[in-house]
């Protein structure tokens, strides 16, 4: 004999354990980011440029970047579906709050090429023609 659990209760428990893995993710893509220069860090791609942005899905604006020229992207760890940030690099290339930098979910990977859907992003046009990492 089964014991069923009511649906409400079971998609609560599933967006609980959800959030915790996704929390789990972000801590883990932190501390590696802390730890490891970013010039080493299979989380980060340096030096890329936005070649476009359109609107996708639901309204978000999805930017595709790309290392000047074309050259593919060296070893990395980013796959459809991964939470990423972005940002124009200053004096520091390992910011320690990058809490303000847009947030966007990339929703395709190619080897010269990463395309990137951002929810909050208020001006594709601010990242014109700037080295984004």
């Amino acid at each position: 004999m089964t014991m069923m659990i009511p649906l409400e209760r079971w998609l609560d428990k599933t967006r609980k354990l959800l959030q915790m893995e996704r929390e789990a993710e972000i801590s883990q893509a932190k501390l590696e980011n802390d730890t490891l220069p970013a010039t080493s860090n299979p989380n980060v791609l340096l030096r890329l440029f936005m070649t476009s942005a359109s609107t996708g899905l639901f309204g978000r604006t999805v930017l595709v970047l790309k290392h000047n020229h074309g050259r593919e992207f060296g070893a990395h760890h980013f796959s459809v579906g991964d939470l990423v940030s972005m940002c124009i690099p200053t004096a520091s290339l390992t910011p320690t709050n990058a809490d303000g930098f847009p947030k966007g979910i990339v929703t395709k990977v190619e080897d010269n090429s990463i395309s990137v859907a951002f929810e909050d992003l208020e001006d594709s046009d601010d990242y014109h023609n700037e080295p984004i990492r």
